[in-house]
């Protein structure tokens, strides 16, 4: 308990939202984007939105290291900048941070992730609320138009922010996006309801990505108990599996599920409908293997030491020898922490 304890220290401090100065310059330069005005705009949104995504991978190798748990602005911000990136709750608390220190109006929803295509139901049928999402609002646009932002949705993420107030079709890169509203009667209230849904390239099929309640609450503390599951139960794949996604370009992208490694192309046609897909697939058959994968692919650089612990972790057949050596992981291998709190 008290190895849990240390661990998530500084989650109380999920409170202290903003960046300092040179914090938010620091954010900036990591992201490629040069500091041209502090006054929010829905142009510097979406700038911030597709360069914070093509810069930082989806991630879980908090999950391993060391202070890994860890989910205040300021543990993240060097996380980040050395290229590690992160999953739902660390992408979008720091892009929180972000929006806070630039002025920007917005709340945080919780989400139950589906990814199934709404009729082929995938198990468990209500999953839990196990993502994280941003609805912003911006001073140049109607008064009533709210965006979505979310950072850290895997291969489906939305390169730029999409707008609420509509169900037609909304084009992000290289995936074409839509929210269904539903109002949902219960007993005693109502809710409003949205439905994310995303059409891959070349499928022509959508599929059902998350659905969020627009009316409920969800405040920062929230995060905790949910980040605590996705690091630490059995049940979390994130917690005993390496899951690594890139968005390299609006034409390329990786990703590393466990020691299987797949390389995709899109390669549109004069047709903007004619989209076909070049895929490789490859599996990492050692230490050295992933080590290079996650250096050429993710710009990841790991030591030797740290990538044979993680090859055995995925050879690995039991809870308890997961959990033995994510223990040495924790012990050989630590996130960077902010000289304050080092």
């Amino acid at each position: 308990m008290a190895e849990q304890v240390e661990r998530f220290a500084g989650l109380k401090a999920v409170e202290s939202m903003g960046l300092t100065a040179d914090e938010l310059s620091f954010y900036f330069a990591a992201v490629g984007v040069a500091k041209k005005s502090a006054k929010p705009s829905l142009t510097q949104l979406r700038q911030l939105h597709r360069a914070h995504i093509l810069a930082f991978p989806f991630c879980n190798l908090s999950c391993f290291a060391g202070n890994g748990g860890r989910i205040d602005a300021q543990a993240l911000l060097p996380r980040f900048a050395m290229g590690y990136g992160g999953y739902c709750f660390e992408h979008n608390r720091l892009f929180a941070a972000v929006l806070t220190t630039l002025g920007y109006e917005f709340e945080a929803r919780d989400a139950r992730m589906w990814l199934d295509d709404g009729e082929h139901l995938r198990k468990p049928y209500v999953p839990t609320r196990g993502h994280m999402l941003l609805l912003v609002r911006v001073p140049d646009a109607p008064p009533k138009d709210v965006y979505l932002c979310d950072l850290g949705f895997l291969r489906q993420a939305p390169l730029e922010p999409l707008l609420l107030q509509t169900e037609e079709p909304q084009r992000s890169g290289r995936v074409l996006t839509r929210l269904d509203r539903t109002v949902v009667q219960a007993p005693l209230s109502a809710r409003e309801e949205y439905t994310l849904w995303y059409q891959p390239p070349s499928t022509g099929m959508w599929r059902r990505a998350y659905s969020f309640d627009r009316t409920a609450a969800f405040d920062w503390t929230d995060v905790v108990p949910i980040n605590m599951f996705v690091q630490e139960h059995s049940e979390s794949i994130f917690a005993d599996h390496l899951v690594l996604e890139r968005q390299i370009n609006e034409a390329l992208h990786v990703r590393l599920l466990m020691l299987e490694l797949t390389e995709t192309r899109v390669v549109w046609g004069p047709d903007p409908n004619d989209v076909k897909l070049e895929t490789r697939v490859s599996t990492l058959a050692s230490p050295d293997a992933l080590r290079t994968a996650l250096a050429r692919c993710f710009n990841i650089h790991l030591p030797p030491n740290v990538c044979a612990l993680l090859f055995d972790l995925e050879h690995s057949t039991s809870w308890s020898q997961k959990q033995r050596l994510r223990q040495r992981l924790r012990a050989v291998w630590h996130f960077p922490l902010p000289s304050h709190a080092a």
